[in-house]
């Protein structure tokens, strides 16, 4: 099992969809199936047993994904394998069309465009179901926060712009507030990389607060 991991591993540092589904899984009577020692979640990966479609009212489900792809992103990379139940671990399968594209498109209304996911259909079967594979690279340099806010239906906050997901075993947990800055200075991110991530926001911003103020003053001046 250790070099079944440091080939998971290798897969994710190198983007290969195709080495990953192959070292974890095997086709039996057409159907893929977890390969023996891969039948749990551990810290590089993760299973869910759909995938959400594009659709707006799916917008929930994405800020899970979300969560998740940061929470790898933010520890040394890893894995989310769509298509896999999670009480048995059996295929499941995907319905919803999703390619690289689609699915950078709905996580990045909550992470940005700092990095990116490539993802992959795999074990395509005769009724179009399939498995899917997303590959989260490992941050480069300074830890990444979430870009807007999720609210639950109940109204529950789920997380916050600047919060930060990690990986913890094989879960993902959500830092918010005093507890995210408390973990960057425990890590030892840097004064000037936290001061460097808060420039490019206000560059990022600051012309749309211009714009906004500069909008009010005419509404104002009009009356």
């Amino acid at each position: 099992m250790p070099d079944g991991l440091n080939i998971i591993q290798r897969a994710i540092d190198q983007h290969d969809c195709r080495l990953l589904s192959l070292t974890m899984f095997e086709e039996l009577k057409g159907i893929p199936t977890l390969r023996m020692g891969f039948g749990h979640e551990r810290r590089i990966w993760d299973f869910k047993s759909e995938i959400p479609s594009v659709r707006k009212d799916d917008r929930g489900l994405w800020a899970g994904i979300a969560a998740d792809v940061l929470a790898f992103h933010n520890a040394n990379g890893g894995a989310l394998i769509f298509g896999i139940r999670d009480h048995d671990f059996s295929f499941s399968g995907c319905n919803e069309h999703i390619d690289t594209k689609s699915f950078n498109d709905k996580i990045r209304y909550y992470l940005g465009d700092r990095f990116y996911v490539t993802f992959s259909r795999e074990f395509i079967q005769p009724d179009q179901k399939y498995l899917g594979i997303a590959i989260i690279p490992q941050r480069k340099n300074e830890y990444i926060r979430f870009r807007r806010e999720y609210a639950k239906p109940n109204g529950e906050i789920y997380f916050s712009k600047g919060d930060i997901a990690i990986r913890e075993g094989d879960e993902t947990k959500i830092l918010r507030g005093r507890e995210s800055t408390k973990f960057l200075v425990n890590r030892g991110q840097s004064i000037v990389g936290t001061l460097l991530e808060l420039t490019r926001l206000v560059t990022e911003y600051l012309p749309l607060i211009i714009r906004s103020l500069c909008i009010g003053k005419i509404i104002v001046n009009q009356y």
